[in-house]
């Protein structure tokens, strides 16, 4: 089958592939089109990150879906050679409290209930986008503890973090968020501890 006929799979006069001798093609996602080096950006955007950048605070880049707005994100990660960058989904349910961690109070009720042994908060805590990037910025012995084990010893390095679809969360949401992303600095309600992301970075 030729990559034009590809295009006729679908006739639309409901006769079915197996009638016409046809049948689907293999799927094959094409990897280089998600390959950052591959993304270019225009000289406003350019200026834009390297402020950002510089004066170390958050870049707002608002476009319709499917402007690229993840593709820059990618981009900035592959020429800044760090990891790639931890996303955060919002919902219409976010709270600032989720960008940085996830408390799980429903499984340390269940342990409560039916184990002996009484684990500390910390052991129902999953970090998220920011909160990990937070602790990435800080020195592996101390962040290490806290990390997921695909992510241990990659400090101290600096992050991208995309939270995606920002405008989806209440309106509280961005001034909520303001002190922590400013001072890069966070806590853990549930076990009073501080992160704050180290000043040599």
């Amino acid at each position: 089958m030729t990559s034009y006929d590809i295009f006729k799979l679908y006739g639309g006069e409901g006769t079915s592939l197996a009638e016409r001798g046809l049948s689907l093609p293999p799927f094959e996602r094409l990897s280089e089109l998600d390959d950052p080096t591959g993304y270019i950006a225009e000289k406003g955007l350019r200026d834009a990150v390297n402020v950002s950048i510089a004066l170390g605070q958050p870049l707002l880049v608002t476009g319709e879906p499917g402007t690229g707005k993840t593709r820059l994100a990618d981009s900035v990660a592959a020429e800044l050679d760090l990891l790639p960058p931890f996303v955060f989904f919002t919902k219409t349910t976010s709270t600032a409290k989720d960008l940085f961690y996830h408390y799980d109070a429903l499984q340390r009720f269940h342990d409560a209930q039916f184990s002996a042994e009484q684990l500390p908060p910390d052991k129902y805590i999953t970090y998220d986008a920011v909160g990990l990037a937070i602790l990435l910025s800080i020195r592996p012995e101390v962040a290490n503890a806290y990390l997921p084990q695909s992510l241990k010893d990659k400090g101290p390095i600096r992050s991208v973090v995309l939270i995606d679809e920002i405008d989806k969360a209440p309106r509280d949401f961005p001034n909520d968020i303001l002190n922590e992303v400013e001072n890069l600095s966070f806590r853990v309600q549930e076990s009073g501890q501080q992160f704050t992301a180290e000043a040599s970075l």
